[in-house]
């Protein structure tokens, strides 16, 4: 698996319609993400909402919705990557007083699968902390992270809110199940 040393890149994305929708639409941030995924403790201040996991489709009309604002988005996957799936994808909310452990993300799926992240709505003061270096991922750029180096995000502005999925290519899904 080739992942960048920190970050990469990608594309950039215009978002203004997805942001829209994430303002306008009563989505259920209290939902049980974080307990699920046993972050409760780990993850302060953080809410998520899951629609991708393991590769199954959780909430179909929300998962369309999302691909709508999002044209080219496969196209900019493949280009980059070659054919594959996606195996997660939620939308994550990082508050100002949100506290998140430097972790690493482990298991094969995290592995074996590129970590990205489109944000929908951020703030200058919001950051992804990659061992010891801070980078601040502008509105609608879509870039890889590394994610099994130990990673955190600070945020003292108003709330973020992040697109994150991560992108298995076939030759590692076939490996997978």
């Amino acid at each position: 698996m080739n992942k960048p040393e920190y970050r990469k890149v990608l594309s950039n994305f215009d978002v203004s319609g997805l942001e829209l929708f994430i303002d306008t639409h009563d989505l259920d941030w209290n939902g049980s993400f974080n307990s699920k995924y046993n972050r409760d403790l780990h993850f302060k201040n953080v809410c998520a909402i899951s629609f991708i996991e393991e590769f199954r489709i959780l909430d179909t009309l929300l998962y369309k919705r999302i691909l709508s604002y999002l044209p080219g988005l496969f196209d900019v996957l493949n280009k980059n990557y070659g054919s594959g799936k996606i195996v997660k994808m939620h939308l994550s909310k990082t508050f100002s007083d949100s506290e998140v452990i430097k972790h690493t993300d482990g298991g094969l799926s995290y592995l074996w699968s590129h970590r990205i992240h489109i944000p929908i709505k951020t703030n200058t003061s919001a950051m992804i902390v990659i061992e010891d270096l801070n980078f601040h991922i502008p509105k609608g750029q879509m870039t890889e992270i590394n994610n099994v180096k130990k990673h955190t995000t600070i945020n003292s502005g108003e709330p973020r809110v992040h697109l994150i999925l991560d992108y298995m290519t076939y030759p590692y899904i076939k490996h997978y199940d």
